[in-house]
């Protein structure tokens, strides 16, 4: 038995008020829980408003608000199903960004060592500086055209989320505190200063990268939303 469109819309705002506002996970549980109503209806003679009781039961554990600690911070929380993918996003995101940033800095250091140059360095740092602006440029547009969206999903609200430290740490880059080169421009490097700057280059290209996930959904949920 399909549902209909009334009914549908009673499962988006039943979600909504369990904290589901999320476009694309709300998009993706409606139909999930409008096939286990019509496989229920087909199977008992309980009204419509018994079946979405008892699928919404089953859903309880995947909507109850939780929290991921140091994950996401202490003060946010959400539906299970949510912070479950913003917490996997950024344990995935912590691993790689660790993982390319460590054998960056190896290349780095390998070619520096057979260049033995301090130009090379001080080139890399403007280079990897510039990238930076670009990045945080792009970002800051793009934060600015999110006010204007009707659509939240998880990857809006993770880049919305860390757009202010981005900026703060881009603040920091801008005035030279993180530096891969002593002032005196010595041939040593700071390793650790290196690796912090490269984590940060691929923090904010991933950021750019939940802002392509998040528009990707809301050319798909445009007809709807129109």
């Amino acid at each position: 038995m399909k549902l209909t469109e009334p009914q549908i819309t009673l499962i988006e705002e039943t979600l909504v008020l369990n904290g589901l506002n999320y476009d694309d996970i709300k998009l993706e549980v409606t139909d999930h829980i409008a096939s286990e109503i019509e496989a229920l209806m087909e199977d008992n003679t309980h009204s419509f408003e018994e079946n979405l009781k008892i699928v919404f039961e089953k859903w309880a554990v995947q909507l109850k608000p939780t929290t991921y600690g140091l994950w996401l911070g202490y003060a946010y929380s959400g539906p299970k199903m949510v912070m479950d993918k913003m917490a996997n996003f950024t344990k995935s995101e912590l691993k790689w960004g660790l993982l390319l940033a460590f054998f960056s800095t190896l290349i780095i250091l390998l070619l520096y060592k057979i260049i033995n140059n301090v130009d090379f360095l001080l080139v890399l740092d403007a280079m990897l500086k510039k990238l930076l602006i670009v990045v945080i440029l792009t970002n800051i547009y793009f934060r600015i055209t999110l006010f204007k969206t009707k659509v939240k999903t998880v990857y809006s609200t993770l880049f919305n989320r860390r757009f202010y430290i981005t900026l703060l740490f881009s603040i920091q880059i801008a005035f030279n505190i993180f530096r891969i080169v002593p002032l005196n421009k010595s041939l040593e490097v700071k390793v650790l200063t290196l690796v912090l700057l490269l984590i940060f280059v691929m923090y904010c290209i991933n950021s750019l990268r939940f802002l392509h996930k998040h528009f990707k959904v809301e050319k798909k949920l445009s007809p709807s939303i129109s």
